[in-house]
């Protein structure tokens, strides 16, 4: 158990030092994008049933789950320093 431990403190430091500042930037490229889909996604679900307004919407809800995935361990190891 001691060996596997340190092996995840060891790839905890590793990845530690590879973020940085492009992948701030990639995330924020990624809310913005979602943000906009949510908007054109809503403001055209109320003209009539269009699959346009759906896949919007369901691309930004596959995009939540998928970055809280990726992210949270992250940013849970980050501020535990």
């Amino acid at each position: 158990m001691d060996a596997f431990a340190s092996d995840l403190n060891a790839l905890q430091h590793r990845l530690r030092q590879t973020v940085g500042p492009q992948d701030l930037k990639y995330f924020r490229n990624c809310e913005i994008a979602g943000r906009i889909c949510t908007v054109v996604g809503f403001a055209t679900a109320w003209l009539i049933v269009n699959p346009i307004s759906i896949l919007l919407i369901a691309i930004v809800q596959k995009n939540k789950a998928r970055t809280v995935h990726r992210t949270d361990p992250t940013f849970h190891s980050v501020a535990s320093t």
